[in-house]
């Protein structure tokens, strides 16, 4: 991983599996990595943040997500995705709680 790194990933949501490639835009290693989508590019371009910062109990992980719209149905799209992704992280974070916590 690193600066302008290409990251090629596959998603599926809804049954819809669709791929996508993203460029690092930020690494500081240990401290934060961020990513913007490059395809597809449109109905919304994705940025992402990750951040990690030292706390009393370990790490804090703090992850944001960000939708910018393209496009005929991009503000739809954009929203819709938003929504899907919130619960995809709450589900996430359920999971790891319940590992860390076995």
């Amino acid at each position: 991983m690193g600066l302008g790194v290409r990251n090629h990933m596959k998603l599926r949501m809804l049954g819809i599996t669709r791929n996508i490639t993203s460029d690092t835009t930020d690494w500081e290693p240990g401290g934060r990595m961020a990513f913007r989508s490059l395809t597809p590019r449109r109905p919304v371009i994705v940025t992402a943040t990750h951040l990690f910062e030292p706390c009393e109990a370990g790490t804090r992980y703090t992850w944001s997500m960000g939708f910018t719209p393209k496009g005929i149905g991009g503000r739809l799209a954009a929203r819709w995705a938003a929504a899907l992704l919130r619960r995809n992280a709450v589900a996430q974070q359920q999971r790891v709680r319940t590992v860390i916590e076995a």
